[in-house]
């Protein structure tokens, strides 16, 4: 009868001087099968390549348009090839033999470094670089803040956080997400060009109850006091609305406006060096001429209006009409002449005159004013002449009044206007 079937092929073959008969049909299906074999389970003996089997060119791993991997593989031995060994395969992953780095070839044919000695190369792909991957420092990101963070390598159980050095920083308003619309303005922190030394910015270890001063030392350490304790110069206006305090020496190059006003301490001095003034504001002195105050240069004589106070201008009188005695450098701004007319009045010329003794030959050098032609009335009326002059201490200034040619009229008053 048949011997079983063979372990590994399930050949059936018939007993040796036996089974006369059907030896021929048991010797056809046995080679049957051996013609189908393909070590395949049931179908032969696997084959061991590592003894059995010659590799002489490129496996595929695929069969009727289908594709298959390699599974449960212990690892891939590369031997390093030169790129120009690759350029016929695209999907490749390979040694480069120039620099021994792990290598991509893409299927356009890029040739995509993968290592970077010791590490991934990172580099490569626009990621962080230097000692980041071999250190195993740390860049992430919060969800619940919306805060990334730059930290060191883990040490003591912990990771610190790290420096970040970069150029200009642009700072823009945060909005948490899902907010509409991404802000376009910020504001940017920029080093100086001309920084001559790096330097360190220490802030505040607190915010200051109120609002104060912030100031920096020569350590970078800022601070926030309203006591400054160096001299302070100062190029433009300072404007204070409350009490002025210096303790020490204060340098002031521009204009101290003190809406409160201005007081010295007690047995205080406030000194005005050099040529300075003490100046004010905007003040009128007014004085009503007679017949003692004027000194006639030529032409009719002037007159009084009887009892009542003031000067009579007859027509073509030329003549000075005396003010008062002006204190220590007075500036004066300007000359107001009130007057009474029956008729309308020529140009009036009108000089400002800082004169000491009345008479033609005293005070030779006078300011012009500007002409000026008042309105013709019955009533008392004014005009202004400008001025911008400074007299000496004690002077007395004279009023310089031309009527060239019209009707008498008379001056009531005569207002100057100075600021010191």
């Amino acid at each position: 009868m048949p011997q079983p079937p063979s372990a590994n092929m399930a050949l059936i073959l018939p007993t040796e001087a036996s089974d006369t008969g059907v030896w021929g049909s048991l010797i056809n299906a046995a080679l049957g099968l051996v013609d189908q074999h393909d070590h395949s389970p049931g179908k032969g003996v696997k084959v061991p390549l590592a003894t059995a089997a010659t590799v002489t060119a490129d496996v595929p791993w695929s069969s009727g348009g289908s594709f298959f991997s390699i599974t449960n593989l212990k690892a891939v031995d590369f031997q390093p090839q030169a790129t120009s060994a690759v350029t016929a395969y695209a999907g490749a992953l390979f040694m480069n033999s120039a620099n021994n780095e792990l290598t991509w070839r893409s299927s356009g044919g890029n040739n995509v470094q993968l290592t970077s000695g010791s590490t991934l190369n990172i580099s490569g792909v626009g990621g962080i670089g230097g000692d980041y991957i071999s250190v195993a420092a740390l860049a992430d990101y919060t969800d619940a803040s919306d805060t990334y963070a730059f930290r060191q390598q883990l040490g003591a159980g912990v990771r610190q956080y790290a420096r970040v050095a970069h150029g200009d920083l642009d700072l823009f308003e945060y909005k948490p997400q899902p907010t509409a619309g991404v802000p376009t303005t910020r504001v940017r922190h920029k080093s100086p060009a001309s920084l001559a030394a790096s330097y360190d910015l220490t802030w505040l270890a607190a915010l200051p109850a109120s609002a104060q001063l912030m100031q920096v030392d020569n350590a970078g350490a800022i601070t926030a006091t309203n006591t400054i304790t160096q001299p302070v110069t100062m190029s433009s206006t300072l404007g204070v609305f409350g009490v002025l305090t210096a303790n020490s020496t204060s340098t002031f190059g521009g204009l101290i406006t003190a809406t409160l006003g201005l007081t010295a301490g007690n047995n205080a001095n406030v000194t005005v060096q050099g040529t300075g003034l003490y100046k004010h504001g905007t003040r009128t002195v007014r004085w009503t001429p007679s017949l003692g105050d004027i000194n006639q240069l030529s032409g009719t004589t002037i007159g009084t209006i009887g009892g009542s106070a003031g000067v009579v201008i007859p027509a073509t009188c030329n003549g000075y009409i005396r003010g008062p005695s002006m204190l220590d450098n007075c500036h004066v701004t300007a000359v107001r002449i009130n007057l009474s007319a029956s008729a309308t009045l020529d140009p009036l010329v009108t000089s400002l005159t800082p004169k000491t003794v009345p008479g033609a030959g005293g005070g030779t050098a006078y300011a012009a004013l500007s002409a000026s032609t008042p309105s013709a009335t019955t009533s008392a009326t004014s005009f202004t002449s400008t001025a911008n002059t400074t007299f000496s201490p004690g002077t007395t200034v004279w009023v310089q009044v031309i009527n060239t040619g019209g009707p008498t009229f008379t001056i009531t008053s005569i207002d100057l206007v100075y600021d010191t």
